[in-house]
């Protein structure tokens, strides 16, 4: 009887795994043909994945020091399809992922570059993506360090102008002309190519913005943070909530009592800004914005945060960012599910004015602002930009690129 069991037991265990291996085979053969054609096209691309990315990393001297531990920084590069055939040096862009984005976002959007580079010859760039997470000194989560100098997260923006971007030039061949490194980012990573091109405007040939955190902290996701504001985080005077956050095809919203409840574990992008932004506290925490139980401002802070509020530095001293502006593109859609738009019309309007006369005549030059798109579908192909908004910039910047 137990040998007949036995018996029995090994002829089911061929069938689970003559399934199992039928299953595999057709599970790979659906992935890479069915269900992620709209994503990948091409199934050579998964290959490409693997063999066409290279990771490079490199420890930084200043943030090491200020951590008193290795500290580095990483990189995705994507190099043209050419590039080992040739000697040629190729102009760049960095891509700085949103909050919760790092470098690895390379491997999903190497096949997307390879369509675009055969549809279009002409562009050829060494795309470089860049990792904007960080760990605060403590060791906590730190959120997207936003390329700023940060009394809680360290100087990741001397490391990365000062040391991160020579060292990429020393190991790949890319163009010894500034006028040829483009920035782009979105969201997080929006807010952030924003603020190294308008602070280093001679390092780059400009920065393409989409759907960026809040440039003018006077409607920062609806609550003003101007110097001495009186608002409130969590309610309007009249008592009615304020929203963070909206579904798209949706009435859905998420309000800021609920995201408040999360700033402890460092997980929001609010939390972000508070590790970016605000002065180094007794505690383990950066210094709070305002009081949890009652969303009431602190005051002290609000001065700490007009540093990073680029609206507001505009306005006081136009003269040291024209340069910068002359090189900015920003696009955010009018729905965008963090209202995004709002503030960034407000920078763009104010902009505009302390900038008039200084070859910046109009708002459009620097600011578009796309009907019916949200945060999560500005890239897909419109009227305005039939190719993807990605192309569109990769053309803009190419434009640069051949009259240096």
């Amino acid at each position: 009887m137990q040998k007949r069991v036995k018996k029995t037991q090994k002829f089911m265990n061929k069938p689970r795994l003559y399934i199992l291996l039928l299953f595999t085979l057709f599970l790979t053969i659906f992935c890479v043909n069915g269900f992620y054609a709209p994503f990948i096209a091409k199934s050579d691309y998964l290959s490409k994945t693997l063999q066409g990315v290279n990771i490079f990393k490199q420890r930084s001297a200043l943030l090491s020091e200020f951590s008193k531990k290795d500290i580095y920084l990483n990189a995705s590069i994507i190099v043209p399809e050419e590039y080992e055939q040739t000697t040629l040096n190729y102009p760049a862009i960095f891509h700085i992922p949103g909050f919760g984005g790092d470098h690895t976002e390379a491997y999903t959007y190497e096949g997307r570059i390879r369509d675009i580079e055969k549809q279009n010859p002409e562009l050829k760039f060494i795309h470089i993506f860049l990792d904007p997470s960080c760990a605060t000194q403590d060791g906590a989560n730190g959120g997207h360090h936003g390329f700023v100098d940060s009394e809680n997260n360290g100087p990741w923006e001397q490391a990365f102008i000062k040391e991160f971007v020579p060292a990429l030039k020393n190991k790949f061949r890319i163009s010894a002309n500034p006028n040829n490194l483009f920035l782009t980012g979105h969201s997080s990573g929006g807010w952030s190519v924003v603020w190294l091109l308008l602070r280093n405007p001679n390092s780059f040939g400009g920065a393409w913005a989409t759907s960026p955190d809040p440039l003018d902290f006077s409607d920062f996701y609806g609550v003003n943070l101007n110097i001495g504001s009186k608002d409130n985080i969590y309610k309007f005077p009249d008592g009615k909530k304020k929203f963070f956050y909206k579904e798209s095809n949706s009435n859905n919203k998420l309000d800021f009592s609920v995201v408040a409840s999360e700033f402890v574990s460092n997980e929001w992008r609010y939390s972000k800004n508070l590790n970016d932004q605000s002065a180094k506290n007794s505690e383990p925490i950066p210094a709070e914005l305002y009081e949890r139980s009652t969303g009431n401002l602190n005051l002290e802070v609000l001065k700490q945060w007009s540093n990073f509020d680029l609206a507001y530095k505009i306005s006081e001293n136009p003269t040291n960012y024209v340069e910068g502006l002359k090189k900015l593109k920003i696009v955010v859609g009018t729905l965008d599910n963090f209202f995004l738009d709002r503030p960034t019309r407000l920078f763009c309007e104010k902009v505009s004015k302390v900038t008039n006369g200084k070859n910046i005549s109009s708002e459009q030059q620097i600011c578009s602002f796309i009907e019916k798109r949200d945060h999560m579908n500005l890239y897909y192909s419109s009227a305005e930009y039939a190719d993807g908004l990605d192309v569109k910039f990769y053309r803009e910047m190419h434009e640069i690129a051949v009259k240096q």
